[in-house]
């Protein structure tokens, strides 16, 4: 189906996945010199209380060590590096980058950090330009209470079904959905549209889901390679 020249975002899983090591400064860097709409990236926080830009619970799959983020200190975390030479970037140092350069779609992947990540986003003077979101409803929910005026977003890998909209997003006060997973139907994606919801493709499925996006009024698509995503949907029509 062709898009008839609809506008749509791209954003750059965990900075550019394909083609840079995820989260890291060259990922970012290179989203920002493709002028990219968004970076999509993950904060964890240390044992001394830094927010940094991490996906997994353990560092060994990207460091080589087996440490968990939350029980190391940023000074030991810092000394650690990727296979290029790259460190962990603190997020601080990644909205310094950023400012006036791309938006952001910040997902929280610690528990009770949604007061300092507000006040980072806030501090930077970035609240118009970042998307705050999260699997878990509850954060999502706790950061509206801080801050009613930022755009949320709730990740979902799991919903069939026009009565799951009911359960799993109504309850949130969340302007954006981000479709994450392997297991989502039509049912529960016209729910979402009708209440209102904006739709982010994730990028876990992208490549199954891309003949849907006009079906369910795909805004942003989240994905370890934009470029190639960017091509394909060229083709049929969208716009950049």
């Amino acid at each position: 189906m062709m898009a008839k020249f609809r506008k749509i975002m791209l954003s750059g899983h965990r900075g550019y996945r394909e083609m840079e090591i995820e989260n890291s400064g060259k990922a970012f860097r290179r989203a920002i010199e493709e002028k990219l709409d968004f970076i999509e990236f993950d904060v964890k926080k240390t044992s001394d209380g830094v927010l940094v830009v991490f996906h997994d619970e353990i560092l060994s799959r990207l460091l080589g060590v087996n440490k968990r983020v939350r029980d190391i200190a940023w000074n030991e975390l810092r000394k650690y590096e990727y296979h290029d030479g790259q460190h962990v970037l603190a997020l601080d140092e990644l909205l310094t980058e950023c400012k006036g350069k791309i938006k952001l779609m910040l997902e929280i992947k610690a528990r009770n950090i949604e007061r300092q990540v507000l006040s980072a986003v806030e501090q930077h003077g970035l609240e118009e330009d970042v998307i705050v979101q999260s699997f878990n409803g509850r954060d999502i929910k706790r950061c509206h209470a801080l801050n009613p005026d930022l755009a949320y977003g709730l990740c979902i890998g799991l919903a069939r079904g026009a009565i799951a909209y009911h359960f799993l997003v109504n309850p949130y006060p969340v302007t954006y959905l981000n479709i994450d997973g392997p297991l989502v139907d039509d049912g529960f994606l016209r729910a979402c549209v009708r209440g209102g919801k904006k739709i982010i493709l994730g990028a876990r499925n992208t490549w199954d889901y891309l003949d849907k996006i006009e079906r369910w009024n795909v805004e942003i698509v989240n994905a370890d390679n934009p470029a190639r995503i960017k091509q394909l949907l060229a083709g049929r029509g969208y716009t950049f």
